[in-house]
């Protein structure tokens, strides 16, 4: 879904933000209503606790691709599959092409 993933660059910080700074690269976690934070957008406010420092060694496409990528693989092997600590369950997976 269209603006559910975002990651960029620090502007401006809040007068009452500890841990991060002008300049710094982030990413952030999406809300399940993507209109909330306006990800969409060339400029974004976010509640700080949506916001992640982005490692150095991830680009910016892929950190904020990771949610969404988490959020399927644990929708699918703990609430559909149920998979727990314990399972002794294999998934195996197979791509679908259609052409």
């Amino acid at each position: 879904m269209l603006g559910l993933e975002a990651a960029g660059i620090i502007e401006k910080v809040g007068s009452n933000i500890d841990g991060f700074g002008k300049r710094e690269e982030v990413f952030l976690t999406p809300n399940i209503t993507p209109t909330e934070y306006g990800f969409l957008r060339e400029y974004v406010v976010a509640p700080i606790q949506a916001v992640i420092k982005k490692p150095k060694n991830i680009s910016f496409k892929k950190s904020a691709a990771i949610w969404m990528a988490y959020g399927t693989a644990y929708a699918a092997l703990i609430l559909n599959g149920s998979l727990k600590k314990s399972s002794d369950k294999l998934f195996l997976f197979q791509q679908q092409v259609q052409v």
